[in-house]
């Protein structure tokens, strides 16, 4: 036991050396922290001053666990393994919250099979591993094409029918989070059964794409998004601000107003970006709710 500064100062540089390059969160958790406060910090009892695996209620979420819990100090802590980037482990979170609403998405507006992607999941729901295998499985096959599927052997055949997804959005390996039986539930009865997200307008998931992840994560996982706003500031002055004034000249002229369909017909547009054709669908829906 460290009796001043000076030896619990040797203490601390000796436990830093020995657990350089180390450590499994589920392997070693008790024991770094039992020689941490043993050694270094002189603890006596230290099974006494520490809990592990303690159980705690949050609120409206159920019973939960934290890794380690100091009650003396009032301490939480929540551990991680060595080489796992905190800030790295945001992003794998936030893509997956993306891939999801993608898939909740495609498989009420018609791009999946009906069903395709909540029964898969359900058929493995009451097994954390299988579960997360499942979701893991479900995004290598939406990043295959075709063509390249026959020769996988791990991929299950009721996921061999899921369209192709280019772009990118399932191409990187992500490390999934711990997903509880509450979670499963959560996600296969509540947000893939009980709601139609066919509803939700685009602009609506551009939003959460923009708010979950940043701008060069979006770049690097293929999500471009537009806001109606920006599209607004280049296709207003290039063309639809003069649309909207030969209509508005037009009046209730009918031969004004074939002329002017007649016009709109033979106008073509350049979309460099080539991507989903968002602001040349949402000029369309404009145009159509401007009268014309």
């Amino acid at each position: 036991m460290p009796a001043s500064p000076t030896d619990r100062h040797l203490a601390a540089a000796k436990f830093a050396e020995e657990w350089a390059g180390r450590g499994q969160e589920d392997m070693h958790d008790q024991t770094f922290w039992n020689q941490f406060l043993g050694e270094v910090m002189g603890v006596a009892r230290v099974h006494h001053e520490i809990d592990y695996q303690k159980r705690v209620t949050i609120p409206h979420h159920g019973t939960k666990r934290i890794d380690a819990y100091i009650p003396a100090s009032k301490v939480l802590i929540e551990q991680k393994s060595q080489h796992v980037d905190l800030k790295a482990a945001h992003h794998d979170l936030a893509v997956l919250m993306v891939r999801l609403l993608f898939c909740l998405y495609a498989e009420d507006s018609g791009l999946f099979d009906p069903g395709a992607f909540s029964s898969y999941l359900q058929v493995h729901a009451a097994d954390i591993t299988a579960f997360r295998y499942a979701l893991i499985n479900i995004f290598a096959v939406l990043d295959t094409p075709p063509e390249r599927r026959a020769a996988n052997l791990d991929f299950d055949e009721a996921l061999v029918q899921l369209p192709y997804v280019n772009g990118g959005l399932f191409a990187e390996d992500i490390v999934l989070p711990q997903l509880t039986a509450e979670i499963r539930l959560e996600l296969i009865v509540n947000c893939a059964r009980a709601f139609d997200w066919s509803q939700i307008s685009p602009v609506i998931f551009g939003s959460i794409f923009e708010s979950i992840l940043s701008g060069d994560e979006r770049r690097a996982g293929g999500m471009h998004y537009t806001s109606p706003a920006n599209i607004h500031k280049v296709i207003d002055p290039l063309f639809l601000d003069e649309l909207r004034s030969e209509l508005n000249a037009a009046g209730h002229n009918k031969a004004k107003l074939l002329a002017l369909q007649d016009k709109m017909a033979s106008l073509k547009f350049l979309d460099p970006a080539c991507g989903s054709g968002k602001w040349s669908g949402y000029y369309c829906v404009s145009s159509y709710g401007a009268g014309l």
